[in-house]
Order: structure tokens, then sequence, then C-alpha cells
């Protein structure tokens, strides 16, 4: 039983006073699209409870093509802001968890990087004190599964360079041949 205006917070009193204004303008100037309009207020109920709201309003003209009247429905959207808000933050969340991935990505990966770059090193040395032939294809295989890790590990760095925007593709010629030799070695 009270008027719309009567129950809005202040920062929505003057929004719809300055909306109305601008509306009235406008169709006093002939712009009859301005007659209706969707807008979001905030409201304070009876209990002091504050909701949002959407309101349809339509200005109502009369023979003259003055707005006189104002007809609004107003329905409560708190429940569809509250979910918004949820989205919002949960999207925040999501995309802070992503940069710390990738940050621990990167980390992990150099860490594991050196070792690995250690052990390759070192059957190189050992390579060139002289093996026998057996021992030698048995050395071979660890620093081709080094480097098989190592690739991998450059992946990771790759894939935290595509997740970063840093990544650029090189096109070149593959071996396949070679790739296939070098897994069913390892295996």
């Amino acid at each position: 039983g009270q008027p719309f205006d009567v129950r809005l917070t202040p920062e929505s009193a003057l929004r719809l006073a300055r909306e109305i204004d601008l509306r009235l303008r406008r169709i006093a100037s002939g712009d009859r699209a301005a007659s209706v309009v969707v807008s979001e207020f905030e409201l304070v109920c009876k209990d002091g409870a504050q909701i949002s709201t959407e309101v349809v309003s339509s200005y109502l003209l009369d023979a003259d093509g003055v707005a006189r009247t104002i007809l609004g429905i107003t329905r409560n959207i708190s429940e569809r802001k509250a979910v918004e808000q949820a989205l919002i933050a949960t999207k925040e969340a999501a995309e802070a968890a992503n940069v710390a991935k990738s940050a621990f990505l990167a980390n992990m990966s150099h860490e594991i990087r050196t070792p690995l770059n250690a052990i390759s090193g070192m059957a190189h040395l050992i390579r060139r004190s002289g093996l026998p032939p057996e021992q030698l294809a048995r050395l071979d295989k660890i620093d081709a599964a080094g480097q098989h890790l190592l690739d991998i590990v450059s992946s990771i760095l790759e894939l935290s360079k595509i997740e970063a925007g840093k990544l650029s593709l090189n096109e070149g010629e593959v071996n396949l041949g070679s790739i296939i030799d070098s897994v069913v070695a390892m295996l």
C-alpha cells in the first residue's frame, strides 16, 4: 500500500529519480522506445531485509504523447543475484587455482630438469670411458629414457607457456621411425 520509491535504498532512490528524468526527456523528444525500461533496484522490506528487484516500467502516454503515469511490475531477484555472486566467486577461485597450478608446474619442471641433466651428463662421461658393448647398450637405454623424461618435462613447461599465452610453434620434419625406435628401446 505504499509508493514504490518509499521502499528503495537511498542509492536506488537516486538512480530511480535520474532514470525517470532521463526517460521523460527522451519520451518528450519523441523516442517512443524509451517508454518501456527494465531496471534493477534494491528495496528494503518492512522487516528491514534488503532485496534485489527487477522492475519493468512502462511510461503510459496520454493523447498528447506526454508520459503522465508510470506502470511498474517488480519481482524479487535476490536469489538470482546470490547465484551470480557465487558464480563470480567460484570463477575467481578457479582462476587463482589455475595460476597456482601453472606456477607449480613450472617450478617442478625446473626442479626435475636439473637432476635429469646431471644423469644425462654422467651417462655421456661413462660412455667416453669405454665400456663393453652390453653395458654400452644398457647405458644407451638409460640415456634414452632420461632424454624421454627430459622431453616430458619440457612438454610440461610448454603447457605452462600455452596457459601464459607465450607459446610459439615451430614447423619442422618429424622422423617417425626414430620416435618408434626410441619407444621400443625404452619398453
